[in-house]
């Protein structure tokens, strides 16, 4: 018992320590006065500077006069930062007029500010890192916001059924990295065929706590080799002289290099970033992963290879059966590798209308509607 009662009085301690950056920054908050044009913007829990948060931070920093910063751990740019955590970021989050974050606020901008609802909250606006549908939320506490945005009507329905979040915080907008997409889809490089595919595994969060050494172990690790010593993969990347680049999600980039032992001539690991990936390879292998929306955006093929769909289904679970995308695409899906359904996908892959009901408008101006979504949802604030 006095071990335990030592641990969780180590815990107590810990957690105050943390909270003195909240509370200084907020009363150098209080005092100085800021002026209501600062902007916050965070993705990832501050890793990498990407998805739709990077995208958001370039629309502000081009087309508005806010003063913007992007919120990082510790990485520097040449651009204005602040680091997570800090106190200057928390005088700067009780400063701000908005905030932007794609996985959370406690998580991408300002850590702990849950626990002092009280205080005054700048405009928060959750952008999403991707598309609901194949993945339910982990079952935690869905943080409040003022804007939940939505790719589509579809996605605005999930949200509001499954997450219980009220319609009046659903804003239909599209998806901010989609502007991007958009752009480079309309310039003329874009049909140069790249001779690469891109596998784009998503993480489990039953293996995200492992030791290299425990993962190594995994049906997730067994699942991914599976791929990469399959025959029916070998023979389909010769005969289509294609290369595979193998890119894990950011939350098990630790454990890329167990990987690097199955490299061939047409099987890479790439240390390019999924921003990069997402325009250039030609299809995409996945599990559930929501960046097979950026593909089908471009009216690129997705294989879904779902070694372990049996264990996903039990644990997490989708909004949307993978079973139904099939039925209204002509793209395969498999729990073991098919040379006939990698070929099939490859080559006869075509977006027909309903699967395109589940994608935003073609257009440059889904960052244009998030921001207008956070300027009505204060406007409706104000009224209220």
């Amino acid at each position: 018992m006095k071990i335990v009662r030592n641990q969780l009085t180590g815990n107590y301690f810990f957690r105050l320590f943390k909270l003195f950056p909240l509370v200084i920054g907020w009363v150098f908050s209080v005092i100085k006065e800021g002026t209501n044009n600062i902007v916050l913007v965070g993705s990832n829990r501050g890793i990498s500077y990407s998805d739709n948060g990077r995208a958001m931070h370039e629309y502000l920093l081009k087309n508005t006069n806010f003063d913007v910063y992007w919120v990082t751990d510790k990485k520097r740019y040449d651009f204005q930062t602040v680091r997570l955590g800090s106190v200057y970021c928390y005088y700067l989050y009780f400063s701000a007029k908005y905030v932007f974050y794609t996985h959370s606020n406690s998580s991408d901008i300002a850590p702990l500010v849950g626990h002092f609802p009280f205080f005054k909250q700048p405009q928060r606006v959750f952008l999403s890192h991707g598309i609901e549908g194949l993945k339910k939320r982990l079952d935690v506490k869905l943080e409040d916001a003022d804007v939940f945005t939505c790719a589509t009507e579809e996605e605005k329905r999930i949200k509001n059924r499954y997450w219980n979040v009220p319609p009046e915080k659903l804003y239909v907008t599209g998806v901010a990295r989609y502007d991007r997409l958009f752009d480079i889809l309309n310039r003329r490089e874009q049909c140069l065929k790249s001779n690469t595919i891109v596998y784009l595994p998503t993480w489990r969060e039953w293996d995200i706590a492992k030791e290299q050494s425990e993962f190594v172990k995994s049906d997730t690790y067994k699942g991914i080799v599976a791929l990469l010593n399959s025959s029916e993969l070998r023979d389909f990347l010769n005969k289509n002289n294609l290369t595979l680049l193998i890119k894990l999600h950011p939350f098990f980039e630790k454990f890329s290099n167990t990987f690097d032992e199955f490299q061939t001539e047409r099987i890479k690991t790439t240390n390019d970033s999924i921003d990069n990936l997402i325009i250039k390879a030609e299809m995409l292998i996945t599990d559930y992963s929501s960046i097979c929306w950026d593909f089908f955006y471009q009216k690129k093929p997705v294989y879904f290879y779902q070694f372990d769909i049996n264990k996903f289904n039990k644990i997490r679970g989708s909004y949307v059966s993978i079973e139904e995308i099939v039925s209204i695409s002509n793209f395969s899906f498999d729990m073991n590798i098919s040379y006939s359904n990698l070929e099939k996908t490859y080559k006869n892959f075509k977006l027909n209308k309903k699967l395109s009901s589940f994608l935003p408008p073609h257009d440059q101006k889904n960052c244009e509607r998030i921001l207008l979504a956070a300027q009505e949802s204060i406007h409706n604030d104000k009224n209220t």
